[in-house]
């Protein structure tokens, strides 16, 4: 929160650029007494202020739009002020969404773009300890993608690390998982959203794949059949997707299949890097939102690996951290978009 200051890593708000002044005003002040005098004021520390008087709660990028709004509606072009810090990996991440070389996935008629909305608001939830709020979301993470079953673990694995930090053992959270009301409903909410799918798909697929009038309440399963898919040791699809291309003559080209398997190696070695990090919740949510889908096979793993959103915050925070390789990220996802897009939509498999 950007009214604590014993939380978050070093974040600056500069009042104006190096070439620019920082201007004073005078601003009407009440006193205790209730008269109302001018003081002056540096405008970017009055205006931080104000928003913070507010809503001493908000997060540092919100008081940042604040500041930027504060400005605009002073009609202040000049001085323009500059943020630094985590910033950067925020507009990486929005970046990466909209110009990055898979955006296409979050702006077509998919659905990462609304599990990814869903996942970050889960995780929030999840960090201020709200499980049932966070049970409540992933009920909609789980009727837009099956994948977001994985919640329940992420859900049971930010419960006991809390339960660690407020000084409890593993063996008194497993002896009290079950008088927890607030996590057994959580876990309970999290497989509605799917059942309420599948009972969708039992009234209504009758007419297209149903027996005797009767739907088929697990055809997001079944329809899977069409692309080959079926439960095998994840590592060996994924040793097949890297091998394969080589198998008739070394190449230095990528292809579809050694892409896909770079990038569930992508996000194995990112959730490994969470755990290493302590983000007990984040990692086991990325590695089996990795795992889970390459036990079929490897196809559309950049897909499934990009819908992640542990993935792609911590990939932001990671790039953001050097301001030249901050710039350089920009670049070359600009660049791949433009070279990836065409690609994508010339090729129906990377539809899947």
């Amino acid at each position: 929160d950007a009214g604590d200051g014993t939380m978050g890593g070093l974040v600056a708000f500069f009042a104006a650029q190096s070439t620019e002044t920082t201007p004073e005003k005078g601003y009407e002040v009440t006193l205790a007494d209730g008269s109302v005098v001018k003081q002056n004021y540096g405008v970017f520390t009055h205006t931080i202020f104000s928003a913070l008087a507010k809503n001493p709660a908000m997060t540092y990028r919100q008081l940042a739009q604040s500041v930027l709004a504060g400005y605009a509606a002073g009609n202040m072009l000049k001085p323009t002020p500059l943020f630094e810090g985590k910033l950067r990996a925020y507009f990486l991440f929005c970046f990466f969404l909209f110009v990055g070389p898979v955006s296409y996935y979050y702006t077509t008629p998919y659905t990462e773009g609304l599990f990814l909305l869903l996942t970050v608001a889960a995780l929030v939830l999840l960090k201020q300890r709200d499980y049932i709020a966070a049970g409540f979301t992933g009920a909609f993470m789980t009727a837009t993608r099956s994948t977001g079953l994985i919640l329940v673990f992420a859900i049971l694995i930010q419960a006991l690390t809390d339960h660690r930090k407020d000084g409890g053992t593993v063996r008194s959270f497993i002896a009290g998982i079950f008088r927890r009301t607030d996590l057994m409903l959580a876990i309970a909410l999290v497989p509605v959203g799917l059942c309420c799918l599948a009972l969708y798909l039992y009234v209504h697929s009758g007419q297209y794949i149903g027996v005797d009038g009767r739907g088929d309440a697990l055809a997001f399963v079944h329809i899977q059949r069409a692309w080959g898919r079926a439960f095998q040791n994840p590592f060996g699809n994924l040793w097949l997707a890297l091998s394969g291309q080589y198998k008739s003559g070394w190449t230095w080209s990528i292809g579809t299949e050694l892409a896909f398997g770079l990038a569930a190696i992508g996000g194995l070695v990112l959730s490994l890097v969470m755990a290493i990090r302590r983000q007990w919740a984040w990692a086991v949510f990325t590695a089996f939102g990795v795992l889970l889908p390459l036990s079929t096979n490897t196809y559309s793993m950049i897909r499934f690996v990009s819908g992640l959103a542990p993935v792609l915050i911590l990939g932001a925070l990671m790039l953001a951290r050097w301001k030249w390789l901050f710039y350089v990220s920009l670049a070359v996802f600009l660049i791949l978009d433009v070279l990836l897009l065409p690609t994508w939509i010339a090729r129906t498999y990377y539809l899947m």
